[in-house]
């Protein structure tokens, strides 16, 4: 998928599981909103990719997996949510 087909299914609120794999340096400055019953996973070949000025906010069950990525954008983790961290740099 890519990133933009991927930040859309996440926009859309649709259920189901979206991953995303990431190359060479970018920055996802957005808001994001992980809604009940998506399963994100953001994977990067490497921490030069970053999750930039957005807030990602993990709605109850919902889950985020991020790996190999350099984030400094803030999390929220509401309560019923999971969110799987792999090699991420903050």
């Amino acid at each position: 998928m890519d990133l933009a087909s991927f930040i859309s299914a996440i926009v859309s609120a649709a259920a189901g599981i979206y991953s995303v794999g990431l190359t060479g340096e970018r920055s996802i400055d957005i808001d994001l909103t992980f809604q009940p019953n998506q399963i994100v996973r953001v994977r990067s070949s490497s921490t030069s990719t970053a999750l930039g000025n957005g807030t990602l906010t993990i709605s109850r069950d919902s889950e985020l997996t991020l790996a190999y990525i350099t984030v400094h954008a803030p999390i929220e983790v509401r309560a019923g949510a999971l969110l799987t961290l792999e090699g991420v740099v903050f």
